[in-house]
């Protein structure tokens, strides 16, 4: 067994002399850096209150995020076994915050174009709206949160059509390529550009998500999955009348 406390780095700026305990010990080397063990055992020394204290502003971020994340991830699953059934659900997932009217006039407008499939003999559509800034560096703990609430949609097959501007169309098509079906520019319908109020150089794409082949038995979202079509098809025809 050989101990020795230094070893030399090579750096852009040569060699360097880095301080540490090493132990050699059947062909086994395990360093010890002084001062992070130093810093240890210091955290380990303070008093009750103050060890709190010091988890709490090392932590505080990551604490956030996992509580936001199992928030959003508990209540999607409450939504799916409480929430009502709709002829037509559709995720909305965009950067910019569209006002209530925007989702409510498209739903509205949506009715005539989807089936019956639920029983209740009245024809409803359902958009739920998220927003995240896909644009920035680093996003904020509850748009970190969104995409927990993405993820848990996609595995549960939840929405067979989605509404996305364009930085979420693009991390579809980078992460989820293959659940894309067809894809609908809403900005080039003048109709569906006044309703959601879109700017010149705003885009907005109504996909239809691909079926999973596991819920092929499940005629709740085959049923769905046939009102997709329909609106996809009254899209269409909206664009070849252009």
């Amino acid at each position: 067994m050989v101990f020795v406390n230094f070893i030399l780095i090579f750096t852009g700026k040569g060699l360097q002399e880095k301080h540490f305990d090493v132990m050699i010990c059947h062909n086994e080397v395990i360093i010890l850096d002084r001062e992070r063990q130093k810093a240890k055992q210091m955290v380990k020394d303070l008093p009750f209150n103050e060890k709190m204290k010091h988890y709490w502003g090392y932590y505080k971020k990551h604490a956030i995020i996992f509580v936001l994340c199992a928030c959003i991830f508990g209540w999607s699953i409450v939504q799916c076994v409480m929430a009502p059934v709709y002829d037509m659900s559709i995720a909305c997932y965009t950067g910019r915050v569209f006002p209530d009217e925007c989702k409510v006039n498209f739903a509205e407008y949506l009715k005539d174009y989807v089936d019956e499939i639920n029983g209740n003999e009245t024809k409803d559509v359902f958009i739920s709206m998220y927003s995240a800034d896909l644009n920035k560096d680093v996003l904020a703990p509850e748009e970190q949160a969104v995409f927990t609430k993405l993820m848990s949609e996609l595995a549960a097959d939840e929405y067979q059509m989605y509404i996305l501007d364009r930085s979420f169309l693009e991390y579809f098509e980078e992460t989820h390529n293959e659940i894309i079906g067809n894809v609908i520019p809403l900005h080039e319908i003048p109709e569906m550009k006044a309703m959601w109020g879109l700017g010149e150089d705003e885009s907005l794409y109504l996909m239809t998500k691909t079926m999973y082949d596991h819920s092929a038995d499940n005629e709740d979202v085959v049923a769905e999955q046939k009102n997709a079509k329909k609106i996809e098809e009254h899209m269409m025809s909206l664009i070849d009348e252009k």
